[in-house]
């Protein structure tokens, strides 16, 4: 019963929090999307997934720890990878790859809104 109250007190709370993950969700998944076996990459954005491809599957696929640079041989990384290892660890466990990188990146749109 409190809970039912306090939801009907922060009405404009939810709207908010459900707003976000709507519109998160649209941009996640318009900008980066797989269909009949082909990934869908919005044109502005192809640049960067196409280095963060690579080091989400190289963490599906290979045993990237230590993680490296999959296109640059030799550096040890310098950038956070503990994203990219995550969705790595999704696609590993099956779920496909766009829907992997989009529900934590809705997730973590959504909680900075």
């Amino acid at each position: 019963m409190r809970a039912l109250n306090r939801l009907r007190k922060n009405k404009l709370e939810l709207v908010i929090f459900l707003s976000a993950i709507l519109f998160s969700s649209w941009l996640m998944f318009s900008t980066f999307s797989y269909q009949d076996g082909s990934m869908q990459i919005a044109s502005k954005a192809w640049s960067d997934f196409a280095s963060h491809i690579p080091l989400i599957r190289s963490f599906t696929f290979g045993d990237n720890f230590p993680p490296q640079y999959p296109l640059f041989s030799g550096p040890p990384i310098r950038y956070h990878f503990l994203f990219y290892a995550l969705v790595g660890l999704l696609e590993k466990g099956g779920l496909r790859i766009d829907f992997a990188l989009n529900i934590l990146s809705i997730l973590g749109f959504s909680f900075l809104i």
